[in-house]
């Protein structure tokens, strides 16, 4: 049986969230963006002290199956999704 569980964002997730990010990007949404997307979106080389600061802002909820990300998502208070991904191994 699958575990399923969701709770908050921590600092530490910055990281973990970003390669996630990264990753979907790249290899499941690569056909429905274009690569200046891409390479906006998911860039290897970003500002980590920016990424974190967006986590603490956004607050994003995040999705563990068996202990292990498997997605994380975050709605603003005027409706605005920011993120919302899976994992491509999830």
């Amino acid at each position: 049986m699958t575990d399923v569980s969701l709770r908050r964002f921590r600092d530490i997730d910055a990281d973990a969230l970003r390669r996630l990010l990264t990753e979907t990007v790249q290899q499941i949404n690569q056909r429905d963006y274009t690569a200046a997307q891409i390479a906006a979106w998911a860039a290897e080389d970003y500002d980590r002290q920016a990424w974190l600061t967006r986590l603490r802002q956004n607050q994003p909820i995040i999705a563990e199956v068996d202990g292990m990300i498997a997605g994380f998502a975050d709605v603003k208070a005027d409706g605005y999704i920011d993120h919302f991904f899976c994992s491509v191994a999830a």
